[in-house]
């Protein structure tokens, strides 16, 4: 089947593959039974064995560990700590509890804590599987963040630039409110930041100047086209009036459908006014 197939497949991808294991265990010989267990599923493997939570803490601090397997019940520590220092740490690192005596109500309550996996010291046939599954699931989480932080760092970039724009820049849903906008747009309308956000985008036109406004958006949302030149009156919220002129185009989601608008708003209200005392003077 095609999941066995794939099984196969990240098997032979795991094989050999070097495995640093910090294992908190105060037994030699039990930690040796997982060495024997894990070169087994074809691991090769670095480890440090550590007993107290102040070893742990070092051995967290001055190496990089692949995974922590820990014994719930020691002298000095136990698998409950062991959890909780290694979240304390804010390292994501997968951690199973191999214990010869947990109970069900337990192991449980380790999970719940945080433990990603627990085994019986005498039955171990699970454990290649389990670290195969987590080392997996830990590559996929680091692989997200990695893309959430480059995700990040071009929305700053890209706000960084837009801010520096002279012309008001702004998104808004297919309800018309505000979901994006950078510092000019801000001016152009006298709101603050906080004011803007989510706010009804057709409080600042009223009159024939919304009719047209809205006339333009269905136009652009109906044809798909962008409009290149728009001029527009727009209400601040001081009560002033000033002029707009600008482009306004669809926003999509990845699967082309509609979900907002883009724009560009640039303030002509001084070319208006020059044009109007022209156009008064000719008169």
């Amino acid at each position: 089947s095609d999941l066995k197939s794939f099984q196969h497949l990240l098997d032979n991808t795991m094989q050999n593959q070097t495995l640093r294991a910090l294992i908190v265990e105060d037994s030699e010989d039990d930690t040796l039974l997982l060495i024997r267990e894990l070169k087994k599923g074809g691991f090769h493997v670095e480890y440090e064995r550590v007993e107290t939570a102040v070893a742990m803490e070092r051995a967290l601090r001055e190496k990089q560990w692949d995974i922590v397997l820990c014994d719930y019940k020691m002298p000095k520590f136990d698998g409950p700590s062991a959890i909780s220092l290694l979240k304390e740490t804010n390292i994501d690192m997968p951690i199973i509890i191999i214990s010869g005596t947990i109970g069900e109500e337990t192991a449980v309550e380790c999970m719940r804590l945080g433990a990603q996996d627990y085994l019986m010291k005498g039955k171990l046939s699970r454990l290649c599987s389990a670290i195969k599954r987590e080392l997996e699931d830990a590559r996929i989480r680091s692989s997200h963040k990695q893309t959430e932080e480059a995700l990040h760092q071009s929305e700053e970039k890209y706000k960084t630039i837009l801010d520096n724009m002279q012309e008001g820049y702004y998104e808004i849903d297919l309800s018309g409110r505000f979901t994006f906008f950078n510092d000019a747009m801000c001016k152009n309308l006298g709101c603050s930041p906080n004011e803007l956000m989510n706010m009804d985008s057709r409080q600042y036109a009223e009159g024939e100047d919304l009719s047209d406004v809205l006339r333009t958006f269905n136009s652009v949302y109906i044809t798909g086209k962008p409009v290149k030149e728009h001029c527009w009156r727009v209400k601040r919220k001081d009560g002033s009036q000033r002029y707009m002129a600008g482009s306004i185009s669809l926003k999509k989601d990845s699967s082309g459908k509609p979900i907002g608008f883009r724009a560009l708003a640039r303030d002509i209200t001084e070319r208006k006014q020059s044009e109007n005392r022209i156009r008064t003077t000719n008169t």
